[in-house]
C-alpha cells in the first residue's frame, strides 16, 4: 500500500474500468488501527487482490 497521507493508502494493482481513466480504490486505517475502511466497494471482482494485500500488510481478515 501507498501512503497518501496520514491513515488514507492507495492499494496498488486494484483499478476501476471507468470511462473518464483508472480510478483508485483507498484504504482508510481508523483509529484502531486494526480496523479499515475500503473507500469505493466497487471493485468486487478484484477482491482477491486486496485480500493478499491485506495480509501482506500483517492484517487478519478472518471474521
Amino acid at each position: 500500500m501507498v501512503e497518501i497521507t496520514k491513515k488514507v493508502h492507495t492499494i496498488e494493482g486494484i483499478t476501476h474500468p471507468d470511462p473518464r481513466g483508472k480510478v483508485f480504490p483507498y484504504l482508510f486505517i481508523e483509529e484502531n488501527s486494526k480496523d479499515l475502511t475500503l473507500i469505493d466497494p466497487s471493485f468486487l471482482s478484484q477482491l482477491p487482490i486486496l485480500e493478499n494485500y491485506l495480509l501482506n500488510a500483517g492484517y487478519d481478515i478472518r471474521m
